[in-house]
């Protein structure tokens, strides 16, 4: 069952992880199977949904501030979150 499409949305991967998850990483693993063929192309992607998987690996995993605001991301949406929860709490 491992690596295979459910259909009808259903779950067809899961992983637990140690650590907060970024978003960006989720959007990284969620086109991992683009990006694993988009890469073992022997020639330039040939689609938009090939050339979004190796841009979204390249930013990911490469570019420096990409990775630096994705970062700052995370971090304001962890604020925003205590926030919320503080707010919630004192209704």
């Amino acid at each position: 069952m491992l690596g295979r499409a459910f259909p009808d949305g259903a779950i067809s991967d899961f992983r637990i992880f140690n650590r907060v998850v970024g978003e960006s990483e989720v959007r990284l693993l969620s086109e991992c199977p683009a990006i694993q063929t988009a890469l073992a192309a022997a020639s330039a992607p040939s689609t938009d949904s090939s050339r979004s998987a190796l841009l979204t690996y390249f930013l990911t995993k490469q570019y420096e501030p990409y990775q630096a605001l994705a970062k700052e991301q995370n971090d304001l949406n962890a604020k925003a979150s205590v926030i919320t929860r503080r707010v919630r709490f004192r209704s």
